[in-house]
Parts: structure tokens; sequence; C-alpha cells
């Protein structure tokens, strides 16, 4: 169905989230800091990265920056608390802002979307006049 690298510092939300996204059918790989992050992220090559902003080594605002220098073009999605992060100029380069709640649905819907826009098949078509 999709890969996808699950970055949250807490143990027990981080459990959460990679048992509900397994059981939509997701090979989760899950880390505990952006430094883990961004030792595997070459190396998996997730289609949907999905990040908190506040962690104890680097803060989700400067991985984004690390991950978008990265050649792939990676989903990014924003999975967070806080609100006030979502005007941040980095933002611009991620593909959804979530705030947390204790249910999933917006967060599952939101990557299911993301996997389907990656797999259409786009056409341009060119007319000749």
């Amino acid at each position: 169905m999709g890969n996808i690298l699950l970055i949250e510092h807490n143990a027990d939300q981080r459990m959460l989230y990679e048992t509900a996204l397994r059981e939509e059918g997701y090979k989760v790989v899950s880390v505990g800091s952006a430094k883990e992050a961004l030792l595997n992220v070459e190396f998996l090559s997730p289609d949907i990265i999905v990040l908190d902003i506040l962690m104890p080594d680097m803060d989700g605002i400067q991985l984004i920056g690390r991950l978008l220098s990265f050649n792939k073009r990676h989903k990014i999605v924003v999975h967070t608390a806080y609100k006030t992060f979502e005007n941040n100029l980095m933002m611009l380069g991620v593909d959804a802002y979530i705030l947390k709640c204790s249910d999933l649905t917006i967060l599952k819907d939101r990557i299911h979307k993301l996997l389907e826009q990656s797999n259409e098949f786009n056409f341009q078509w060119c007319s000749n006049n």
C-alpha cells in the first residue's frame, strides 16, 4: 500500500500511531528522533513521512528543511499538537498539517489521499492546430 516513516518522540504515541497505520495496511518504520529519521530516510525511501514539530534533538521545522533537500521528493505530513506553527514558511513545503487528536481518522484519510495522488497518472494532451 505505502511505506511510511513515522517520527514521534513520545513512545506511547509512536506505538499508537504505528499500530493504527499498520492496521490500515501500511508498512511503517517508526523512530523517536529527527536524527534517527535522517539516518534512515535515504535507506527506507518512504512514500510519506509523518512527523511532529517538537522533538528533543532537532525540531520538525529544521527536519523539514533537511528533508526537502533530498533529491527524492517525499510527501510530508506534519502531525502536531501545536496550531501555532502552521503559518511558518517551512510549512509551504509540506503536503499536510494535521492537529493531533485521539481520533486518527483525519491522519489516516490524509495519508490515503496523498498516496492516491502519487499513484495517479497525469495525462497532458497536446492539440495540433
